[in-house]
């Protein structure tokens, strides 16, 4: 049996007494107490509201870095793990006393909408310099005991009071013992061993600052899910309007409207064979129509179906008896509704107002957007819709930045694949559109939620800086 303490052990216990007793007023050069005094004074840095430029400037010996698409985890041994480019525009490494690494992150100006700033009229990368100070991350290879790091703390803030938002990217479930103070206008992590997935523990502790109110991730991945309530003033249109083309009996049409929309959640249940019912009859009475009202019907078909959720396999015969495939989607989930109708109906009507709608529909598939075509359909969508010409911006610029993100490593979504050859003209001409689609929705949508990711990633191109991070995973494996 183990008895008393190992001089190394009463050495820190004494320390910590000390600093607990103590405050910060003395031992300044203890490890932990140092530490501390540090993670103060760049917190002060922080709160006062510090951009690349005046950080740069006052550490010259320090690594700036581009942030990357590569990994979520740290890309160098005791570089911070959140060093992805998701709103950042770029990070600084420096070493500190006592075998500390410090990553100091800094993001694009956080804007709100309803009050965005002018867009800079062209491109200019000593932009990043307005970049704001955001985040700090710690790394202590000393082995500093996680008791004299907390108790340092607690002499400068008191008794840890906890988090007033998760950390992001993984949080509580990856680093189950984080010890959090919050203090007004941002939160302090300290985690004991961090380590990342599929790696040792890179030191003894890690600390990590960030300022509240900072984007979350799935705001900064986004792709069509944040269009959402357009896309269902979409679909409550278009549905209106194929009624009318068809120009079929009210009472089944008004039933057909209302379960043709969806996209703002699932509709109420209803017994699938009351579903196929309906179908098999709007069908059936859409086959006498001219082209134009039959490929309205048809269409009107497909936002029908698209709005079924969980289907039985058992439940599949009685729609693909009337003329449904179910060939979309990933084979090993049973393949989902392949739209079949619309596809009928774009035939019937290619150049013209139910074609258009079609099309319309099309551009909300998830990875439309790899589509070589994506591009030229939406161009052609703002003529006939003006009234989306915001939404179509919107996702122009999407497209435009997608296309240039694939050019760089680890841009494209599909782990494995190879890049998308792009020269260097052809990835300022993606650039420059995908400004001037980011700049055109914000013109015509200032007080739009979806305002400020544009404007953010419109600054962002117009820094020089790759385009946010694309996330929409259109593989099946």
């Amino acid at each position: 049996m183990r008895v008393g303490f190992s001089s190394v052990e009463i050495y820190w216990r004494s320390a910590f007494w000390l600093v607990a007793s103590c405050g910060l007023c003395c031992g300044q050069n203890d490890p932990a107490v140092r530490l501390a005094n540090q993670v103060r004074s760049d917190v002060a840095a922080l709160a006062a509201g510090g951009t690349l430029g005046s950080w740069r400037s006052g550490h010259l010996a320090e690594t700036v870095k581009a942030p990357n698409y590569v990994t979520q985890d740290a890309t160098e041994e005791n570089e911070s793990p959140f060093t992805r480019g998701l709103g950042k525009c770029s990070i600084s490494i420096g070493s500190l006393p006592g075998q500390v690494r410090r990553t100091a992150s800094f993001y694009v100006p956080l804007v709100k909408p309803g009050k965005l700033p002018p867009l800079p009229s062209q491109m200019d990368r000593t932009l990043t310099r307005r970049c704001e100070l955001d985040e700090f991350w710690y790394t202590v290879q000393a082995p500093i005991p996680m008791e004299l790091i907390r108790g340092a703390l607690e002499s400068m803030w008191g008794k840890a009071n906890g988090q007033s938002e998760e950390m992001a990217f993984g949080g509580s479930s990856l680093w189950p013992d984080v010890v959090a103070w919050h203090r007004e206008g941002l939160n302090v992590w300290v985690i004991p061993h961090p380590s990342y997935p599929n790696r040792d523990a890179l030191g003894s502790a890690a600390i990590f600052v960030r300022r509240t109110g900072m984007p979350e991730v799935s705001d900064l991945l986004s792709y069509p899910d944040r269009l959402q309530p357009m896309e269902k003033a979409i679909g409550e249109e278009s549905a209106r309007e194929l009624a009318g083309i068809a120009g079929l009996e009210p009472s089944l049409s008004a039933q057909m409207v209302s379960r043709a929309s969806c996209a703002a959640g699932n509709l109420p249940k209803e017994d699938v064979a009351l579903l196929a019912e309906r179908l098999g009859k709007w069908l059936n009475a859409a086959k006498a129509l001219t082209p134009l009202r039959r490929a309205a019907a048809l269409l009107l078909a497909d936002e029908y179906m698209s709005c079924i959720d969980e289907l039985p396999d058992a439940a599949r015969e009685r729609f693909i008896a009337l003329g449904a495939e179910f060939n979309g989607g990933c084979a090993e989930d049973g393949g989902e509704y392949g739209h079949s109708f619309r596809k009928e109906a774009e035939k019937l009507d290619p150049n013209g107002r139910v074609g258009a709608w079609g099309q319309l529909a099309d551009l909300w598939t998830y990875c439309a957007v790899e589509d070589p075509k994506f591009v030229a359909r939406a161009e052609r969508l703002l003529l006939w819709f003006p009234k989306w010409r915001p939404m179509l911006h919107f996702l122009l610029g999407r497209a435009h930045g997608t296309r240039l993100a694939f050019a760089f490593p680890g841009g494209f979504p599909n782990d494995g694949a190879e890049l998308q050859p792009l020269s260097p003209a052809a990835q300022q001409r993606e650039r420059l559109a995908a400004v001037r689609a980011y700049r055109s929705f914000v013109q015509e949508t200032p007080d739009d939620a979806n305002a400020v990711f544009a404007w953010q990633e419109a600054w962002r191109l117009l820094a020089g800086l790759e385009p946010g991070a694309v996330e929409f995973g259109c593989t099946c494996e």
